[in-house]
């Protein structure tokens, strides 16, 4: 498929709002060109007002990071739009790599390892301001969050763009601070994504 005939299904896809289409448009292409890729990051910004409008899903999300992922300078334009520092935006890279949908796209999460931190040299700090100010934009999910395993503990944060009364109830079960983050000991990922599901039934 030529470049143009992408760009005019990339179009057609954005234009009818069919994210479903566009993400099996692009996962159907197994390689392309640095200047597609770049053309195809700016339609999704745009049309996802840099992530931050309701059309900003997991799937657009996923997009994203294989463009980011083929595209030599996608630096440039996240310090252009987001004002980030370059290891926050690779950072971000991973978050999007490995983001789960749960319980029909109504939890939306994240689980990454502690070394993204050091990795990075973010402090913890700047990992969870990530998940309010880029995972949070998500349109549909009750409930959003990003989980650091370690050791044998995991700790997560989480976070509703229209649901706050939610989101204190679950801290409030474990007495901790909502602005701060839940830790568990001896919890799986599968134990934490429960627990969050029995949550919001």
């Amino acid at each position: 498929m030529q470049d143009n005939e992408i760009l005019d299904k990339v179009n057609f896809f954005i234009e009818k709002w069919d994210t479903f289409g566009l993400y099996k448009l692009m996962d159907s292409i197994p390689n392309i060109s640095v200047e597609l890729a770049n053309k195809i990051l700016k339609k999704i910004i745009n049309y996802t007002n840099g992530y931050r409008n309701h059309n900003t899903t997991s799937k657009i999300l996923k997009i994203a990071w294989k463009l980011y992922s083929l595209w030599a300078q996608n630096e440039q334009i996240f310090i252009e739009r987001k004002e980030k520092t370059l290891p926050q935006i690779k950072a971000w890279w991973e978050i999007l790599k490995n983001i789960e949908t749960y319980k029909d796209s109504q939890i939306v999460g994240c689980f990454v390892d502690e070394t993204l931190i050091s990795k990075y040299g973010l402090e913890e700090k700047e990992i969870f301001r990530l998940l309010d100010e880029f995972i949070i934009t998500l349109w549909k999910p009750k409930l959003v969050f990003l989980a650091i395993k370690f050791n044998n503990k995991i700790k997560f944060k989480i976070n509703s763009k229209e649901n706050q009364t939610l989101v204190k109830n679950i801290y409030s079960k474990f007495n901790w601070d909502f602005k701060k983050w839940i830790m568990l000991e001896d919890f799986t990922k599968d134990d934490v994504v429960g627990l969050l599901i029995d949550e919001i039934m």
